[in-house]
């Protein structure tokens, strides 16, 4: 259940949405699932949206709540988990403090 996590620059033009463009800033791969798996034991609401089938758009405003609930689930983390929850909240933290970013979160 390998699991993408990208940092996204999104520009949009207008208010079309065919407008919107997307680049991606940064990136880290869950090729383990460790996080697929944190996340459905966690009982958190926002890691239970993790799909490892679908996608997870999370604005920067929505990203401090991802940050609290992987930080909460790090203690339970060893060897790559806590390397993907690490890189993760890395990500989610850049994510919050630019507001023109997402965090998307891509499944198999």
């Amino acid at each position: 259940m390998p699991l993408d996590i990208l940092l996204v620059a999104v520009s949009q033009r207008g208010t079309s949405s065919r407008r919107r463009t997307l680049r991606t800033l940064a990136a880290t791969c869950d090729t383990e699932g460790e996080l697929v798996r944190l996340a459905a034991a966690s009982g958190r609401p926002l890691l239970a949206k993790i799909d490892p089938y679908g996608d997870l758009v999370l604005t920067s405003s929505e990203v401090d709540q991802l940050v609290a609930e992987l930080r909460s689930v790090d203690g339970a983390a060893s060897g790559a988990a806590a390397r993907i929850v690490d890189e993760a909240v890395g990500l989610a933290e850049r994510c919050a403090v630019d507001a023109t970013t997402e965090l998307h979160v891509i499944g198999d």
